[in-house]
């Protein structure tokens, strides 16, 4: 909000219930507009961090495989009968 804006606003105890309303609504406008804002990152970053995003996924799928081949599962907790 401006500060023209904030001068003509009454103190929360003077104001109508109708001012109140348009001032909460201006409020939440103003803070909807500040989140819709786009994050702008590089493409080296992008890149960076999409490739350590599947190096992650690679060494879950990778330590899982090896877990599974040292403890095998039981026919009990495999859910195969």
């Amino acid at each position: 909000m401006s500060k023209s804006a904030k001068k003509l606003e009454l103190p929360a105890v003077n104001r109508t219930l109708i001012q109140s309303w348009r001032s909460a609504h201006r409020l939440i406008q103003y803070t909807a507009s500040l989140t819709s804002l786009p994050i702008v990152l590089p493409p080296g970053t992008r890149l960076a961090f999409s490739l350590g995003v599947c190096m992650v996924g690679l060494a879950g799928i990778a330590i899982s495989d090896y877990i599974e081949k040292k403890v095998p599962a039981t026919p009990e907790l495999s859910g195969k009968s």
